[in-house]
């Protein structure tokens, strides 16, 4: 009864082309006893259609929605191998997705900082925190950048 449920929950979240929360309501489901298996058809549907939606989202350069995406079904990869094997990339392949988002988001964030935005440029390694909030660069990119802007307000003041 209790598949059941989370079938038709899972099956209307897939309907209404809501992949991200498919999988989340799953991985909630299995978390709380349901049957990984009993779920395979729905399960694999959302993990594989956020890969190919983040997929698309980084080849156009939406890095931290993509990010958001790949960081969605590293959370929710199966643990069963028959699944796994059905899942269009292994565990590795979606760090790696989930890594470059961040050498992209970083990199963007230099731009900004080496153009004099350091506003935007630490908005920008914010995004990475949303998905990696370990991200040590990002946060030491952040921190030297505020220190900065605080030096710069400083020296405004006096003037």
């Amino acid at each position: 009864m209790k598949n059941a449920r989370a079938q038709k929950q899972a099956r209307r979240l897939l309907d209404e082309q809501k992949y991200a929360g498919a999988v989340n309501l799953i991985r909630d489901e299995i978390s709380k006893g349901a049957g990984e298996q009993a779920l395979a058809e729905e399960y694999l549907e959302a993990v594989n259609t956020c890969l190919e939606s983040a997929d698309g989202l980084l080849k156009t350069g939406d890095y931290p929605d993509a990010a958001q995406l790949f960081k969605t079904v590293l959370d929710g990869y199966p643990k069963f191998p028959e699944l796994q094997q059905r899942v269009a990339l292994t565990r590795p392949q979606v760090t790696d997705k989930l890594n470059t988002c961040a050498e992209k988001l970083m990199e963007a964030g230099l731009v900004a900082y080496r153009a004099g935005e350091f506003t935007r440029s630490i908005n920008i390694w914010q995004q990475i925190l949303a998905f990696n909030p370990q991200h040590q660069a990002a946060l030491d990119a952040i921190e030297t950048t505020k220190q900065q802007l605080s030096t710069l307000k400083t020296l405004e003041d006096k003037e």
